[in-house]
């Protein structure tokens, strides 16, 4: 069987597309507007140090992202404007880590950005310093 990848990058192309699609989609609407509601979610942006209003914008970034991407329509423009979201979303839930450390006793919270670093790029299980 010869393997032809000119023939099945389009269909490999669209199953990301899709999919990143429905997880935007899913969790702008299903979690931050019909679980949380725009209340709740920016009440929780604001008790992490943002502006409340960010999270009605992500919200609505995120739900307007995940239906251009499954409709297929600007897909590039799309993907380019909602990769701060996801940046701003890893760095959120990686930052926490050394918070979480420093509560335990084990390491000063300055340290966030060298353990964000430190698992992110070299993949190192977290041990108590």
């Amino acid at each position: 069987m010869n393997f032809d990848e000119r023939a099945t990058t389009p269909y490999a192309a669209l199953l990301l597309r899709v999919s990143m699609g429905v997880m935007f989609l899913a969790h702008g609407l299903l979690l931050k507007v019909m679980t949380f509601g725009l209340a709740g979610t920016m009440g929780y942006f604001g008790s992490i140090g943002y502006p409340p209003v960010f999270g009605a914008i992500v919200a609505f970034a995120e739900i307007a992202a995940g239906i251009a991407l499954i409709a297929g329509v600007w897909v590039r423009l799309v993907s380019l404007l909602a990769l701060p979201i996801m940046i701003g979303a890893v760095m959120q839930a990686r930052a926490g880590c050394s918070t979480r450390r420093a509560a335990a006793g084990n390491s000063p919270p300055s340290g966030r950005w060298r353990c964000w670093c430190r698992r992110a790029w070299a993949r190192a299980p977290m041990r108590s310093t």
